[in-house]
């Protein structure tokens, strides 16, 4: 009988400890959200943009992109509020199809975009190989725990609670990461006509359709967008996203296809040897959207 005791007296010493943990878990998530405290400054390089943007004052963002690096290096927004629309990124470098929607959803607690502009970066790949659909589920998981539990993702905002650190500011334009410097790509044309398709693994096509749809519901156009990448983007991309737009009811602009039109010049529009536009080359491929906004979203 005391062997019994003991043991369910240790059992319940662990459930207690458990219980501890899991309230304190949620006190501390609840109350260290940037957005919740007003403080975006206080959170990690990464996330400031995306908080910037919930933090705006309600209803102010008509143009909403979503997107990774790709979107955040490629989109002058202080062009596109030059223009009377007022638009904002939603990104984050890395920024996963999972947190994408997540992003969506928060987005819409605070905004009613008229157009939402999907950069697709985060969402083609070259190939859909094993290691990536495992990469891709693990996003779901640690998405999920960020979302609904975000002491783990802002652990460290405690200190500047506390002043033991202060707030840093990163400077951005409305979600645009301004980089002038120049590392040139020499390789030239890289939009090479094939019939091959890239693909897209199931995890990603459920959350694309998921922020879709939700979209949808909230009475946003979408329209999917391939900014000029010569080192990220090919044909096949090209022909995998022009089908599945068309199959899900989208728009679709891909300015790959022209970036002869646009003017990129590759060896002087690109910080990184072709992955991502400099500001020279994200002025020009935001000309070529506000353009395409203005003819087709009035």
């Amino acid at each position: 009988m005391q062997t019994s005791d003991v043991k369910k007296n240790r059992t319940l010493e662990i459930i207690s400890i458990f219980a501890v943990l899991a309230v304190v878990i949620i006190v501390f998530s609840k109350t260290l959200d940037p957005v919740k405290l007003n403080r975006p400054a206080s959170a990690s390089d990464l996330d400031q943009y995306i908080l910037d943007g919930l933090l705006l004052p309600e209803d102010t963002v008509d143009v909403a992109v979503i997107g990774d690096s790709q979107a955040m290096f490629s989109l002058n927004m202080e062009m596109v509020n030059d223009e009377g629309i007022s638009a904002f990124i939603f990104g984050r470098g890395g920024l996963s199809m999972p947190e994408a929607w997540y992003t969506v959803r928060r987005m819409y607690n605070r905004h009613s975009p008229k157009v939402v502009i999907i950069e697709t970066n985060m969402f083609a790949e070259t190939n859909a190989e094993t290691s990536s659909v495992r990469a891709d589920l693990l996003d779901v998981f640690n998405a999920a725990v960020y979302e609904y539990l975000p002491v783990f993702r802002y652990h460290s905002i405690w200190q500047n609670l506390f002043g033991f650190k202060e707030d840093v500011k990163i400077d951005h334009i409305r979600g645009f990461n301004v980089r002038e410097n120049i590392a040139p790509y020499y390789g030239g044309e890289y939009m090479f006509p094939t019939d091959s398709k890239s693909k897209i693994n199931f995890v990603r096509r459920i959350y694309m359709e998921k922020i879709i749809k939700l979209c949808k519901e909230n009475g946003s156009e979408v329209i999917l967008l391939s900014t000029p990448s010569a080192m990220e983007f090919d044909m096949g991309k090209h022909n995998t996203l022009t089908e599945y737009a068309e199959k899900n009811g989208v728009d679709y602009l891909d300015e790959n296809i022209v970036w002869k039109e646009i003017g990129i010049d590759w060896t002087r529009d690109t910080v990184d040897e072709g992955y991502h536009l400099n500001k020279d080359g994200a002025d020009k491929a935001t000309r070529y959207l506000i353009d395409y906004l203005e003819e087709n979203y009035q």
